[in-house]
C-alpha cells in the first residue's frame, strides 16, 4: 500500500520480548515464545536487531510519548541527583528500567 510507513511486526509484543529479555531468556528462546504464544515465525538475529534499535530509540516518535510525560531534566528524571556513571554503577536501581540507557 503506498502511503503506509513501515511497521515491525515485533513493535506490538515489544513489552513481552523486554520481559523475557529482563528474565534473560536467549534471542533464540524468544524467536520460539513469539512462534508459539503468537504464530510469528522470525529469526533469533530479527529479534536481536529489532531489539538494540528499539533501545537505541532514546525519544519516542513526535505524539507517542507515555502519557503525563513532559520535558524533565536528567537530574529531576533521577530523582534530583545526578546519575551514576553506568560503567561503575554495580546494579540499575530497582524501579529502574534495565534497557533505558542514561544520559550523561
Amino acid at each position: 500500500m503506498p502511503g503506509v510507513p513501515y511497521r515491525s511486526e515485533l513493535e506490538p509484543h515489544w513489552g513481552q520480548i523486554r520481559a523475557w529479555r529482563a528474565e534473560r531468556w536467549t534471542w533464540q528462546s524468544i524467536a520460539d515464545g513469539l512462534a508459539a504464544a503468537h504464530g510469528l515465525r522470525v529469526h533469533r538475529t530479527g529479534v536481536q536487531k529489532y531489539f538494540a534499535r528499539r533501545v537505541r530509540r532514546t525519544v519516542e516518535p513526535l505524539g507517542f510519548a507515555p502519557a503525563g510525560a513532559g520535558p524533565q531534566s536528567v537530574e529531576a528524571a533521577a530523582g534530583g541527583r545526578p546519575s551514576p556513571d553506568p560503567f561503575y554503577a554495580a546494579e540499575p536501581e530497582p524501579d529502574e528500567d534495565p534497557f533505558t540507557r542514561k544520559r550523561r
